[in-house]
């Protein structure tokens, strides 16, 4: 976009400017007395019973079902089609009288989902990167923004974050020209009270500065991805890097927590990394209680856990009940939890969810068809280990990417190699990979597994691109991306 154009081009002192500006911005669109009424409705919610907390979804169910039924036309067809009325759905457990929703339903008729009860004029655009890259663009409604960020500041407080509180945020904005060589790697929202660190320079050379910046601004909360938050505390664990404070509070957001991740931030931080799931599309909502447990925010979204499997893991398939400009009835978000059946000590409701285990599609094929997805194990304890990713092409072997520390050693390797095969066996061969650098999505994400398997199934089909690796196509020719997308 232009606008980036012209940032990129701005000194660092107006960029400052220019990210301040907007996070003032987005402070009065998003926090405002429409917020605070939200966020004191929701906290008076997580004070009931289980039973009334479900009674209130199953109310709130109720009325968007009836709302999607007669003014979004794709439901408006499903319910003439299918012969289920309205009224049919009460509760939770009724919504298996309709189909799961696809992502790609939606990519390929996105006008059909809108209500024509929102006017235009209302609805706000909004878009997801996609895991893989498959990326959803769609409207919602400011005030269902507001209620998002409600409950997740409900999720905060519960761990005594105050609103305003200094936050360095490591995520996938793109804050920082990426032909930039030099510091700062960072840029500063003071409206929004944020440090924010650029997602695209985290090499080795570049994150000690990353490092001094939080010794001298010592802000208590930091927040990101947790593969990058890895990165900088494998660094302060390596080198010795003294901080000189303690982070009060370290929150994740948008990729899994693995093993891994949970140990060095602990390790590096003193402190656990507290762990929220939530998307764009508002369809499902997990928050961490101090007891270190799993909720499901019963009273944002309407979420069914669909076996997927026999291995106890759960498909999550979400209904969306604040965004009335363009509503989503059971959508698949590809998502894979562990439920739990223990109850939890802190008295709050919502079902209890073990773990969450990544994408459906970020899974190992082992040649007798199963499959494996839970695998961050298996760097559970290896401190020489900065960043670890996991390819598969075929399902004879696997490609094991791995960024060492410095105190990584030749034992590290047997004892990975160990690792795996305890795990999946000795009938695939694994391959180790020294690398500078893990690539990310174009959301600055980092994926612990990336399965190839399926494109290249389809390259396959394809006759004379048999031969042709479906990595090196999608890295040199992003026509094929397109194609095999």
């Amino acid at each position: 976009m232009w606008q980036n154009e012209i940032y990129g081009k701005l000194p660092v002192a107006l960029q400052n400017v220019a990210c301040s500006l907007e996070g003032l911005r987005i402070k009065r669109s998003r926090y405002n007395n429409d917020f605070w009424t939200h966020l004191r409705e929701c906290e008076q919610n997580a004070q009931l019973d289980r039973v009334k907390f479900e009674a209130y979804r199953d109310a709130r169910l109720r009325d968007f079902i009836e709302h999607a039924a007669t003014t979004v036309p794709y439901y408006q067809k499903l319910f003439t089609k299918t012969g289920i009325q309205p009224a049919d759905i009460r509760s939770l457990q009724d919504l298996a009288q309709l189909p799961v929703l696809k992502k790609s339903e939606i990519q390929n008729a996105p006008e059909s989902f809108l209500s024509t009860a929102v006017p235009k004029v209302e609805r706000k655009s909004e878009h997801t990167s996609g895991t893989t890259g498959a990326g959803l663009v769609f409207s919602t409604t400011q005030t269902a923004v507001r209620e998002q960020y409600a409950v997740w500041w409900r999720y905060l407080r519960w761990h005594g974050l105050p609103f305003g509180t200094w936050c360095a945020y490591f995520g996938g904005r793109s804050i920082v020209p990426l032909e930039q060589t030099s510091p700062p790697f960072w840029r500063e929202n003071r409206f929004g009270r944020q440090i924010l660190f650029s997602a695209l320079h985290t090499a080795p050379e570049n994150i000690r500065f990353t490092a001094q910046k939080l010794r001298e601004a010592r802000p208590p909360w930091l927040h990101g991805y947790p593969s990058h938050l890895t990165l900088l505390a494998s660094y302060l664990l390596e080198s010795g890097f003294d901080l000189g404070y303690q982070p009060r509070w370290v929150t994740t957001c948008s990729e899994s927590v693995l093993a891994h991740h949970r140990t060095t931030i602990r390790s590096a931080f003193g402190v656990e990394p507290l762990q929220h799931y939530a998307m764009a599309e508002a369809v499902a909502n997990i928050s961490e209680c101090p007891e270190g447990n799993l909720h499901v925010d019963e009273d944002f979204s309407a979420v069914e856990f669909v076996p997927a499997g026999d291995d106890g893991l759960h498909r999550v398939i979400g209904t969306n009940m604040s965004n009335r400009a363009m509503p989503f009835l059971r959508y698949d978000t590809g998502d894979l939890v562990r439920l739990s059946s223990q109850p939890c000590g802190c008295g709050r409701p919502g079902r209890i969810v073990a773990s969450i285990d990544g994408r459906a599609e970020d899974n190992v094929e082992l040649p007798n068809g199963a499959r494996i997805c839970r695998l961050d194990h298996i760097f559970k304890d290896q401190m020489g280990v900065r960043a670890a990713q996991i390819r598969q092409r075929d399902v004879g072997s696997i490609d094991v990417l791995i960024i060492k520390n410095q105190g990584y050693t030749e034992r590290d390797e047997a004892d990975i190699i160990r690792n795996f095969t305890q795990r999946i066996g000795s009938d695939i061969a694994i391959r180790i990979h020294y690398v500078d650098k893990i690539e990310k999505t174009p959301a600055g994400k980092t994926r612990f597994i990336v399965s190839e398997l399926l494109r290249n199934k389809l390259v396959k089909v394809m006759g004379s691109w048999l031969a042709v690796d479906s990595f090196l196509m999608e890295t040199c020719c992003p026509i094929f991306a397109i194609v095999l997308a």
